[in-house]
């Protein structure tokens, strides 16, 4: 029952020679290989897969964590080079959303236009909401309450009602969990509706601890008083693997490995998990 996860695409490269503004991960559990987000690109994950001499043509399912670009416009280049797949993702992710940049709304969510887009017409589309079984042990669970005052979602993240802009609560978003002897592993592709909420509330589902967490947590622009509500609830969960990404910004990630030490893991391009 190994479970083995390898980044695909991230900001950063170590192991690999391709990087970009993005996540994507490819899981292997169970007899389950899955790929949660697809980066921005599709280049950066199918020629990343190359070095790592893996096969994504085998993949059971493609999960999207959000509608940002930088977790699905890879897919349509990646659907080009794999085929047809079960494509999981919450309802809301096809809304219009935006990013406020200088008084302008610049279109962030490009998959949004896909629906009627003929890449899809053969891949049975899954919709998940509240926390879906996908198959023994692995889960997605979105829905996820806003249960503290520190978790503030962005103000420059917007979607469009009528013709008026307001503040975009992300309800699409989903994170994969494992169940593993040793507790729950938590896949995020940028958390944005709060590390500590999509935690906590996995935690009162399973009821169970928290062994580990991986991939984007939009710590980037938190302040102080928010990393140290992170950092507390870490320290009070003994999480036993933190291996923060993409959106969690790289002072952060500084931070929190000064803190927990070899708790906390590098997640560049390349990276291996086996657990």
């Amino acid at each position: 029952m190994t479970l083995k996860i390898q980044i695909l695409s991230e900001n950063y490269a170590y192991k690999t020679d391709l990087a970009e503004w993005g996540f994507s991960a490819l899981i292997e559990f169970n007899g389950t290989k899955l790929l949660f987000d697809t980066g921005q690109s599709g280049d950066c994950v199918i020629k990343n897969a190359k070095s790592l001499n893996v096969s994504l043509k085998d993949i059971g399912g493609i999960i999207l964590s959000h509608g940002h670009y930088d977790h699905t416009e890879g897919l349509s280049k990646i659907l080009t080079q794999i085929g047809d797949k079960k494509i999981y993702i919450h309802s809301d992710i096809f809304t219009k959303r935006y990013t406020v940049k200088d008084t302008k709304y610049e279109n962030s969510n490009p998959f949004a236009s896909l629906k009627n887009n003929p890449i899809l017409k053969g891949c049975p589309l899954i919709y998940c909401q509240d926390c879906f079984e996908i198959s023994k042990n692995i889960y997605l669970v979105g829905d996820v309450p806003l249960g503290n005052s520190y978790e503030s979602i962005s103000d420059y993240f917007v979607i469009k009602k009528g013709q008026t802009y307001i503040q975009d609560s992300f309800t699409d978003e989903l994170s994969l969990v494992i169940e593993l002897p040793s507790g729950l592993l938590v896949i995020t592709g940028c958390a944005h509706r709060g590390i500590i909420n999509i935690l906590s509330h996995i935690k009162n589902i399973f009821k169970k601890n928290i062994y580990g967490v991986i991939g984007g947590t939009h710590l980037h622009d938190a302040t102080d008083e928010r990393l140290n509500f992170v950092v507390n609830f870490l320290k009070e969960e003994n999480i036993q693997l933190i291996a923060p990404s993409h959106c969690t910004g790289m002072d952060k990630i500084f931070a929190l490995k000064s803190i927990f030490l070899d708790k906390v893991k590098p997640s560049y391009c390349g990276e291996t998990y086996i657990l």
